[in-house]
């Protein structure tokens, strides 16, 4: 699919009696929210996502594609952690399918290295990862790093490449019959006036200030860079710095400038990051930079995933089911915030679903309207 307009049509047979849900924002959220109703209900909906921006116009596109819970404030641990698991299961069994290599997905390790006045503790999501250990300072200097760091942490887990998940994900929703609508949206008022859906989805992200004027989201500015580096097989974290390797370059970082709107790329940014990476790594200096680029993570304290009905000017009131919010954990969270999303919320106003769709996991818990 081009990033351009693209909207596909179906007979007007084949939608008697279908619900109509629109997903709002079609970065890996709404990707991610779009699968599982279509997977849930099979063709007893017509799903159709409208945004603004596709494919390598949204933020999800260009990430470092890491799970692991980053920059998301306010939002219960038991909630990350069982949304979380549904997403790491997810590529877990991806990655275990003929789909791994189109899906981008690797199963790397992890190294998290700390100084002696970092405050650290063994993380909520210790147990979902493969093989969390810690590092202790005798382990960090057999591997030759700086005296600096004196503990850690190491664990296995999934970097998934965006550049070929989203289009991996936009190719079987296009399969399943999902319909895509580019549109900058100034208010979900404009899709409920058109009073032919009968859900709507809003996953808008960074967006949400302006489509349901939610004045608590704001932008976490990342800078990162991508590298020509394929000696760099695992992932590093260390201070502000991390390098995440993807299935073609390294994704080096980083920055998290909290209310910056700033989408230009700076390179006092790049020589900070690289400078503090060679401090660790001093082979980096040798990485060919193949691109710079800059993302605004859509930050909200708490994550907001909660269900209203809403009222439009022609007064129809249309369900709104809103997922945003998620900070850097987009794809650490967003499968299982999607099954959270249809599980908990859509099948209240849609009912339950056909038999057609995929099973419900009975040990679904997060509830919470958070």
């Amino acid at each position: 699919m081009s990033a351009g307009v693209v909207v596909f049509h179906q007979s007007m047979a084949s939608s008697v009696q279908r619900k109509r849900v629109a997903v709002l924002g079609a970065g890996t959220v709404g990707l991610s929210c779009a699968l599982k109703m279509v997977q849930r209900y099979g063709r007893s909906v017509e799903v159709t996502i409208i945004a603004a921006e596709f494919l390598q116009q949204t933020t999800s596109y260009s990430c470092g594609g890491l799970w692991e819970p980053y920059q998301i404030a306010g939002t219960p641990d038991e909630s990350i952690n069982q949304w979380g698991k549904i997403a790491f299961e997810h590529y877990r069994d991806l990655f275990n399918s003929r789909d791994a290599v189109e899906a981008g997905v690797q199963l790397v390790n992890c190294y998290q290295l700390f100084e002696a006045h970092d405050k650290t503790a063994e993380p909520s999501w210790k147990d979902i990862v493969f093989n969390f250990d810690p590092l202790s300072q005798e382990d960090i200097q057999k591997m030759g790093l700086p005296n600096n760091y004196v503990r850690g942490f190491k664990f296995g887990t999934y970097v998934v490449d965006q550049k070929y998940y989203m289009q991996y994900l936009t190719k079987k929703l296009t399969a399943l019959g999902v319909k895509y609508e580019q549109k900058r949206l100034t208010g979900i008022q404009e899709v409920m006036d058109r009073g032919c859906f009968d859900c709507i989805i809003n996953c808008t992200g960074l967006g949400a200030g302006v489509v349901v004027k939610d004045e608590s989201v704001y932008p976490i500015r990342g800078q990162v860079l991508r590298l020509r580096a394929p000696w760099i097989k695992d992932i590093w974290f260390f201070g502000t710095s991390y390098l995440i390797p993807n299935v073609d370059t390294v994704v080096a970082g980083g920055t998290a400038g909290r209310g910056d709107w700033n989408t230009s790329v700076s390179l006092e940014d790049t020589k900070r990051i690289l400078d503090n990476i060679e401090k660790v790594f001093p082979a980096i200096r040798s990485a060919p930079i193949e691109s710079a680029w800059v993302g605004l993570r859509p930050g909200r304290t708490p994550l907001r995933l909660e269900s209203e009905v809403m009222s439009s000017n022609g007064r129809r009131s249309t369900p709104v089911v809103h997922c945003y919010g998620h900070g850097g954990s987009g794809i650490t969270l967003a499968m299982g915030c999607a099954e959270d999303v249809v599980t908990n919320h859509v099948s209240k106003y849609l009912g339950g679903g056909s038999s057609g769709g995929a099973p419900v996991r009975e040990d679904f818990k997060p509830r919470s309207r958070l």
